[in-house]
């Protein structure tokens, strides 16, 4: 059957197309891996830059005392 002109390019050509098509489907799957990293990770270090800002804040408000521990226990004082 492969012995006829028309069969070895049909042959061929569904061979590339097939290698094609799974070329660019990889290709693909990793850039939007990488861009959907790439938004999660901004995502997070926006997220964490907020948390840390509350905290700071948190942490200025605070009276000293808040921060010291207790000679006496083993835990810090609470306000």
């Amino acid at each position: 059957m492969l012995g006829s002109l028309r069969a070895r390019l049909l042959v061929g050509v569904i061979l590339t197309t097939v290698t094609g098509i799974a070329v660019a489907g990889v290709s693909i799957s990793a850039l939007f891996r990488a861009h959907v990293t790439e938004l999660v990770n901004a995502e997070l270090i926006g997220h964490l830059g907020e948390l840390e800002s509350l905290l700071t804040v948190t942490a200025v408000l605070l009276p000293p005392s808040a921060l010291i521990a207790d000679v006496g226990r083993s835990t810090a004082l609470k306000v």
